[in-house]
Formats: C-alpha cells, structure tokens, sequence
C-alpha cells in the first residue's frame, strides 16, 4: 500500500515509517524541510507546512493518508501564544489537507484518511 504521512519528521512519524518499510508498504512524507529528511527517497518527500495546501503530485498513487503535523508539543513552555500556535497549526493544516483532497478526481482520492493530533497529555 503506497501511503502519504505528515508529522514524518515526529517520533511516531519516524516509528510509523520503519514500520511501514518493513512491511513492504511504500511512503511518501510531506515535511517542512525535506533537505534535511534521509529517511525516504527524495522523490517521495515533499515540502509542506500548514499553511498552505500540500502539493497534489504528492497523491500520485496514493491508497491512504496519515495526517499527524502539528507544531511540536513536547519542547518549550506552554504560554497562551505557543498554544495558539500549538492548535492553529493542527486546524489550518487539517483544513489545507482535506482542501487539497477535495480537489483530486474522485477516481484519485486515497480511499483512507486518518488524522491524529496530539494537543496535550
């Protein structure tokens, strides 16, 4: 199953896709910084950040979607700024996500989309 991950550069992101290869399954990620992202084949990493819709070539092919990116919980105090980031982070990509999604044939839409999201513990 060929599959498209964001939060790839994460903890579980990174886990998910050790996983993933041993399986056999292949994956494609969409990180902030692709330069600086050895864990794929740079023809299956593409840039992305939350603000804006991910880049449709990354879809080609693509049978599921794991919707993890979000601004890192787990670093820096918590003041009422970072929080706003923390969730504006996971709404506006959450929404630039499925915008792009919408816009694929229908025939070219993955058929799964999980979306996790970890604002606190």
């Amino acid at each position: 199953m060929k599959v498209l991950l964001t939060g790839a550069s994460g903890l579980i992101g990174k886990n998910f896709i050790r996983q993933a290869l041993r399986e056999g399954h292949e994956v494609v990620a969409l990180v902030r910084n692709p330069q600086n992202f050895r864990m794929l084949a740079e023809d299956h990493v593409f840039k992305w950040t939350h603000e804006v819709k991910p880049p449709l070539e990354a879809f080609n092919g693509v049978q599921a979607v794991i919707h993890m990116a979000g601004e890192s919980v787990a670093s820096g105090s918590w003041s009422a700024e970072r929080k706003k980031r923390i969730v504006d982070s996971r709404l506006q990509g959450t929404k630039n996500m499925v915008s792009a999604l919408s816009e694929l044939p229908p025939d070219k839409r993955p058929k799964v989309f999980i979306s996790g999201s970890a604002i606190g513990y």
